[in-house]
Order: C-alpha cells, then sequence, then structure tokens
C-alpha cells in the first residue's frame, strides 16, 4: 500500500509558471522528494510551512520544465506522519484533505490510508485489550485485587464492546468485592495488632502495680473491639485486687484497734501486694512505718 500511494502524483500539462525560491510551491515539491526518500519529519517541515503560505489545496503548478503537480498538501502530511507511526495525527490530516473536494484517485488513495490506520488502531485496541486482561489475571492469582479491577477497567476503556460481549462487567464486580473484603480483612487484622498491643501493655502495667494505667489501657482496647473476653479477664483481675486491697485494710484497721499491731503491719503489706498504686496515694507506707515504730517501743 505505502508503495502504490507513496507515488501519486497528479500531474497536469500546463503553462509555465515561474519558480521562486522557498515559495510554498517550492516547499512542497521538496516535501516530495523527502516523502520519496523517506525523510518524513523533513516533508513535515516544509509542507507546514506551505501551507503557512498557502493553505487552499487544489492549485496546479509547474514545478520543473516538464513536471506539474496539483497543491494536496494535507494529504502529504497525512502520508507522513502514517509513516512515522503518528496514527491520530494522520488521520487527522487526512480527513481535512478528504474535505476538499480531491480527484477520484486522491480520493482512493486517501482511503486506502484511512482503511490502514483503522486496521492498525483496530490491532493495537486488541493486543492493548489481551494485555491488559492477562495483567488483570495474573494479579488476581496474586491476590492483587486492586490492581486487577484496575487492568479490568484499563480494558473496558480500550475496547467497551468486546468488554461487554464477553461479560466482562460481572467479573469486574466481582473483582471489586474481592478487593473490598480484603481492605476489609486488612483493617481487621490492623484493629487486632492494635488491640493485642494495648492488652500486652495493660498486662504489663498490671505486673508494676499500675492499675490506674492499666483500667485506662483497657478502655482504650475497648473503644478498638468491644466485649473481647481478654478485657473482662484483666478487668476482673482489677476488681479481685480492688477487693483484695480493701479487705486487708478493713483487717488492719481492726487489728490496729484491738491492739494487735503485728497483725495489722501484716494486713498493711497485703494491701501493698494487692493495689500497690493505691497504697502508695493514700500514703500507707507511713502508718506500717508508725506501727512498726510501735512495736519497737513496746518490746
Amino acid at each position: 500500500m505505502r508503495a502504490w500511494v507513496g507515488s501519486f502524483i497528479v500531474v497536469l500539462s500546463l503553462s509555465c509558471v515561474p519558480v521562486v525560491a522557498e515559495r510554498w510551491y517550492t516547499l512542497y515539491n521538496q516535501a516530495i522528494y523527502d516523502l520519496e526518500a523517506g525523510r518524513y519529519e523533513a516533508a513535515i517541515t516544509k509542507l507546514e510551512a506551505a501551507v503557512s503560505q498557502n493553505a487552499k489545496s487544489g492549485t496546479s503548478m509547474r514545478v520543473e520544465a516538464a513536471r506539474t503537480v496539483r497543491y494536496f498538501p494535507y494529504f502529504l502530511l497525512g502520508k507522513a506522519y502514517f509513516h512515522l507511526g503518528k496514527y491520530d495525527e494522520a488521520a487527522k490530516f487526512l480527513a481535512q484533505e478528504s474535505r476538499s473536494n480531491p480527484p477520484e484517485k486522491l480520493a482512493q488513495a486517501i482511503v486506502y490510508y484511512q482503511q490502514g490506520i483503522s486496521s492498525i488502531q483496530e490491532e493495537k485496541r486488541r493486543a492493548e485489550f489481551s494485555r491488559a486482561l492477562a495483567a488483570s489475571e495474573a494479579a488476581r492469582k496474586e491476590g492483587a485485587f486492586a490492581k486487577a479491577a484496575e487492568q479490568l477497567e484499563k480494558a473496558r476503556q480500550t475496547d467497551p464492546d468486546e468488554f461487554q460481549k464477553r461479560g466482562l462487567t460481572k467479573v469486574l464486580g466481582s473483582v471489586r468485592e474481592s478487593e473490598r473484603q480484603q481492605i476489609a480483612e486488612a483493617e481487621r487484622q490492623r484493629t487486632e495488632a492494635d488491640f493485642q498491643n494495648l492488652v500486652r501493655q495493660a498486662s504489663e502495667k498490671e505486673k508494676q502495680g499500675a492499675l490506674g494505667e492499666m483500667i485506662d489501657l483497657l478502655q482504650k482496647a475497648d473503644q478498638l473491639i468491644l466485649n473481647r473476653g481478654e478485657v473482662k479477664a484483666l478487668r476482673d483481675r482489677v476488681k479481685e485486687r480492688e477487693e483484695k486491697f480493701t479487705i486487708a485494710m478493713r483487717a488492719a484497721s481492726a487489728a490496729e484497734r484491738e491492739g494487735r499491731i503485728a497483725e495489722a503491719i501484716a494486713n498493711l503489706e497485703q494491701a501493698e501486694q494487692a493495689h500497690p498504686e493505691k497504697y502508695r496515694a493514700e500514703k500507707l507506707a507511713t502508718l506500717a512505718d508508725s506501727l512498726s515504730r510501735r512495736v519497737e517501743i513496746e518490746e
């Protein structure tokens, strides 16, 4: 096709027309030779310069002593862009030339190029469509559902009719649902990890006797996931230690009133073990020291 159309030049016998260097007809004639030699970029530059001087197709001119051509710059621009693989540009100029009412032979050449462009673009579209589907399937098998959906969307944009024909809308919906579930599962795992971290910190605070901080951490854990057994178990231990503290303090108070000072001191030690934080807050160490001195005096 390219060889046949490349040789297309409308030749007419006309009276001699003077040639002025670098005028539009000179540039046009030079562009023809550039095209025949495969110098497409050079041809485009000259054709654009010619069009800037004369934008109207169809003019006839004698370019050499025995050679007359008609001026169809948009066809030649389309041809040059075609050979450069710039098919959108080629199609634009070919369409523009087809509106200039070209002679039948040139009109056939334009149609031939347009059909070639359409065929190339269709082949390219099919290849892009197939690549997108293959990439989507590979991503889906790897569990990369977001990428799989992205490639399916690309396939749909490339060839909407073929996408619909193959029933891929349903496939895309399924992949989107898998993506949604994957995101939800990832979020659940992050929440679970944060929850377990708070529970571990709370357990450490219990070992340190910092029950107030332990309770704060358990409240944060509750905000992440409600009604978990781990939190309830730790809260039950806090409650149990608070009850032991209260019982030990009552026993210490009773023992002190009845003069059983050594027993009162032992009860205070039990209270400290049960709830060190509250023991310090209520300054019970001072009371224990006072009772110890009484025992020393009595002895």
